[in-house]
């Protein structure tokens, strides 16, 4: 049986193993600096849009660019605000308040 795609590609896991795959990669990263809050933000979106049934296409057409770039999007760790407040409106989902719930648990309570 073939390996599944890399963890970048999470939203061609259409089998619901993008949580998975996210705090498998996450705990890599926090391996090498048990200081950081690692979070996918790319992997966040991707596990939105699967949540959601859209594809990359529909996304790219949602937000006016060519579908060769939301593999780019969904490939990295980090994004911009002004992008990740775009990606928020659209998909009518609020990632900020993901990343504060991620700080808190990984912090013990509030900021």
């Amino acid at each position: 049986m073939m390996e599944k795609p890399a963890p970048f590609l999470s939203l061609q896991l259409m089998d619901g193993n993008a949580a998975t795959i996210r705090r498998i990669m996450k705990n890599k990263k926090e391996e090498k600096n048990p200081n950081c809050l690692f979070v996918h933000v790319g992997e966040m979106v991707a596990e939105v849009m699967y949540q959601q049934h859209i594809s990359k296409y529909d996304f790219a057409e949602i937000i006016g660019t060519d579908p060769s770039n939301i593999y780019r999007i969904l490939k990295k760790d980090s994004l911009e605000i002004n992008q990740l407040y775009r990606y928020s409106k659209e998909l009518n989902h609020n990632f900020f308040k993901d990343l504060s719930d991620e700080f808190e648990k990984k912090n013990g309570g509030a900021l």
